[in-house]
């Protein structure tokens, strides 16, 4: 699903032949149900005030026993949007969630775990960040690994 003829053009070109099917549609407006609802780069720019409103989307769509995967930049929190660097270079005007803001969005509607890899442009130039962090519905957050290659961290 894109709102971008581009985007769904180049989707098209380079899945063709694949069991995929491609939308030129608001998120908003998807219906039907789904086993798998896949979510690359495009949820940094749906804006806090609609994470919920985005996982009510994905839990509608999606079948009982289905999978969503959800790929994201994010942010530790501690700001209102994303670093300068990001914002100048990446996408301007976008919205880096927090792991926080994003678990709040997801409780009630989703049991699961919540897989993520920070890094930070520091990171980019070859040190690498990781850490796991597990949600269920029912206890709140926990952090299960903490594990990470970087003190910054």
């Amino acid at each position: 699903v894109t709102v971008s003829d581009e985007q769904l053009s180049y989707a098209q070109e380079h899945a063709a032949g694949l069991p995929v099917d491609f939308k030129l549609m608001d998120y908003r407006s998807l219906d039907g149900k789904y086993d798998r609802v896949v979510s690359v780069g495009m949820f940094e720019h749906v804006g806090r005030k609609n994470y919920a409103a985005f996982m009510d989307v994905v839990r509608r769509c999606l079948k009982p026993e289905g999978l969503f995967l959800l790929h994201t930049l994010g942010s530790d929190g501690g700001g209102s949007g994303a670093d300068p660097w990001l914002t100048k270079y990446i996408f301007p005007n976008g919205i880096l969630p927090s792991t926080t803001s994003l678990l709040r969005a997801a409780q009630g509607r989703f049991i699961g775990r919540i897989s993520a890899r920070f890094t930070t442009p520091r990171c980019w130039s070859g040190i690498k960040i990781s850490k796991r962090v597990a949600w269920r519905a029912s206890s709140g957050v926990t952090n299960v690994c903490g594990a990470c290659t970087n003190t910054i961290c």
